[in-house]
């Protein structure tokens, strides 16, 4: 299950300048057909459909994913109402960030048919705005604005002033960490420089400590950090990440960051 911070990342919305002024229908909605289910897994379907079998989970996974990818052309294609903003596309990226590796042709599927979204979204916002709108560089941009008032909490007396310096920065680590995930998920070649998954993890940490009425913990809340499997999704999509990791001297870096993030374990 995706944790609490990646949520509120896949949801939040930066500002009304975001929203198209006219909904996009995608035109990559058309995907094909994934491979049948196998004959056990239509027995376990049918006897599933007469109250006889509750299913496995990974088959029940299955079902729910591809009924997720059913959904995508009748919201988003040529007849459905369109999409305006990202953020509606959040339960199926949350989908996509917690299949297991089993699903990989249903993930492959998924995956596709949501890149091709955001990059017609960002086509389409970029014409909008005169400019264009690299994902990339609106994740580096949101990162620096959150980075430099995070510097500063350390000088700040008042709890009101720091309730107000932390809201800031929750509001741009997670446009940050929104922005970034669309930039690996739609491979943007303009990727480069210093590795922004060393900053999501800044990010996550900081975020995590962050609790109601605007009070900074001491530690982090481990409950609200993602997964092993989640910074696997992150790392395995970003190109900068892998290459640079042939790197020695990123590679201590990376392993310092790494050894210093209490990943959360999931329990099955």
């Amino acid at each position: 299950m995706p944790t609490a911070i990646l949520k509120e990342a896949l949801a939040v919305v930066g500002g009304a300048d975001e929203m198209l002024e006219e909904p996009l229908h995608g035109a990559a909605l058309d995907f094909g057909a994934l491979p049948p289910l196998t004959r056990g897994e239509r027995w376990s379907l049918g006897l599933m459909r007469f109250g006889l079998s509750r299913g496995n989970p990974l088959l029940q996974e299955k079902l729910r994913v591809r009924r997720s990818l059913a959904e995508l052309p009748t919201r988003f294609g040529a007849e459905g109402p369109g999409l305006t903003h990202p953020s509606q596309l959040a339960p199926y990226l949350e989908r996509l960030t917690d299949l297991p590796d089993a699903l990989s042709d249903e993930e492959i599927m998924l995956e596709s048919a949501l890149a091709a979204l955001l990059i017609e979204y960002r086509f389409k916002h970029s014409v909008q705005r005169g400019l264009m709108c690299y994902y990339s560089k609106l994740a580096k941009s949101a990162f620096s604005e959150g980075y430099k008032k995070q510097k500063i909490v350390g000088k700040i007396d008042s709890a009101d002033e720091m309730a107000q310096i932390l809201g800031g920065i929750r509001e741009k680590y997670l446009l940050f960490i929104r922005d970034y995930l669309y930039a690996i998920l739609t491979r943007e070649d303009v990727l480069k420089g210093k590795p922004l998954f060393t900053d999501l993890l800044t990010a996550v940490l900081f975020l995590s400590r962050i609790g109601e009425g605007g009070v900074l913990g001491k530690e982090p809340d481990e409950r609200r950090l993602p997964g092993r499997s989640s910074l696997l999704f992150v790392a395995l999509r970003d190109p900068v990440l892998l290459k640079a990791a042939q790197d020695s001297g990123f590679q201590r870096s990376l392993s310092r960051s790494i050894k210093e993030f209490p990943i959360k374990e999931v329990v099955a």
